[in-house]
């Protein structure tokens, strides 16, 4: 069944530039691996880094019904669209949208190891998506990141010494028809005080 208000709202992202130029179908269908990847580990609690145009979180929040996210993002433009999406769909109970750095949003009280996925689309590198994530996991929660359609989707995360010190385990590749999502496990033990660190740190110094 087409979503004709979701594709309403991403087609308003796409016009204002918070979502790239591939087609509408196309973003759904990438959101959808997303809901299929959470569906399967049963997650109820989730956030998405650098939320933008609403790929994946509002394809995922509209079709899971039960499942709540927190939406990231350092723009204001961009949180002003997703509050007004967020409005628009309906989906004021369980969906939130906070401004700022992932990197220090992951550090506040009440988003600190609260969650039981993290998704990530065109965030960054593996090295910078996964420090940005690693503090609002709790303990045995995943990381899901979209991989590109390419022989590199997966070998992007050969990295365990650098994962593990951020509490993190590469997973393998979770295959939802085309959409290919890498899962990262956040491992038992603390994080480090020191990570993450600041933004523009991470994006100057990834660890691998």
């Amino acid at each position: 069944m087409v979503d004709h208000e979701l594709l309403a709202v991403l087609a308003e992202a796409q016009t204002a530039g918070f979502l790239g130029k591939a087609a509408l179908d196309d973003h759904v269908d990438n959101g959808l691996g997303f809901a299929a990847a959470i569906r399967n580990a049963g997650a109820e609690r989730g956030v998405d880094l650098g939320s933008g145009g609403g790929v994946p979180a509002l394809v995922v929040a509209r079709a899971l019904p039960e499942f709540s996210v927190t939406c990231v993002d350092r723009g204001t433009r961009r949180c002003e669209f997703l509050d007004e999406a967020v409005v628009a769909l309906g989906l004021g109970e369980r969906v939130t949208v906070v401004e700022g750095d992932a990197e220090a949003v992951a550090r506040e009280v009440n988003h600190e190891a609260a969650y039981d996925v993290v998704t990530a689309r065109s965030f960054g590198p593996p090295a910078v998506t996964a420090e940005a994530a690693a503090r609002f996991l709790a303990e045995d929660g995943i990381l899901l990141v979209s991989e590109p359609p390419t022989a590199e989707a997966g070998t992007r995360w050969d990295a365990p010494a650098e994962l593990a010190m951020l509490g993190l385990s590469y997973e393998g590749l979770f295959d939802a028809e085309d959409v290919q999502l890498a899962v990262v496990k956040r491992t038992a033990g603390g994080l480090a005080d020191r990570y993450p660190r600041r933004a523009a740190t991470v994006r100057k110094r990834p660890l691998f």
